[in-house]
């Protein structure tokens, strides 16, 4: 699909301020501040090295958010992809990906963290979650330098 674009990998953390300074010691640096999605019940922090490789720290804000099972079982770990893609290749990528047995677990909706673009959770048994952030101009949606 070539016009996916890699946006970040989504790393589940129990504190972001630990994780950010391990991070920062691999190269990386905060693009913004924190930012609380109380909807989702998380907070996340965007970060970037000098290559433009981004990830997302996702920090459980409550009990039951989406990273907290997943923190229990596994510890701190990578847990999601993130592509990015203009609305209208969206439509098309979630339609061929349906019919190769991945599950839209939503709509696009939006989310603070990422300027308030609209992304979409989809979900493959063979390799779990995708996360595509939608771009109406240019498919691209990066971390703010």
């Amino acid at each position: 699909m070539s016009f996916l674009k890699l946006s970040h990998i989504g790393w589940a953390v129990h504190s972001i301020d630990k994780a950010a300074r391990s991070f920062e010691l691999l190269g990386f640096s905060p693009c913004n501040g924190i930012c609380e999605d109380t909807f989702r019940g998380v907070r996340i922090l965007l970060m970037k090295d000098s290559f433009g490789n981004a990830i997302e720290l996702v920090e459980p804000a409550k009990d039951g958010s989406p990273v907290s099972n997943l923190l229990q079982k596994t510890g701190p770990a990578p847990y999601h992809v993130c592509f990015s893609a203009s609305v209208r290749d969206y439509v098309s990528f979630a339609k061929k990906m349906q019919a190769e047995g991945f599950v839209e677990l939503h709509k696009p909706e939006k989310v603070p963290a990422l300027g308030g673009s609209d992304v979409a959770f989809l979900y493959s048994r063979d390799i779990g979650l995708v996360e595509v952030v939608l771009d109406t101009e240019s498919g691209t949606k990066e971390c703010a330098e």
